[in-house]
């Protein structure tokens, strides 16, 4: 999971990366992190703005608050 905060804004916003969720009984969970993504090229191309690549995708993900 990419977990990108903003404080300017108090938000918070998530990108999956992979992996299935195994559930734990008290309501946590792990995954397999070998099924996980590895983020690339990570910038920050403006104020607010978070862009990144992953393995096998050839377009740039982007977030933006």
């Amino acid at each position: 999971m990419l977990i990108a905060y903003s404080p300017a804004k108090n938000e918070t916003k998530q990108v999956k990366l992979g992996g299935d969720y195994h559930w734990r009984s008290n309501g946590t969970f792990w995954v397999d992190y070998e099924d996980v993504l590895k983020p690339m090229d990570v910038q920050f191309p403006a104020a607010g703005t978070l862009s990144f690549r992953l393995p096998g995708v050839e377009n740039i993900q982007t977030i933006t608050f």
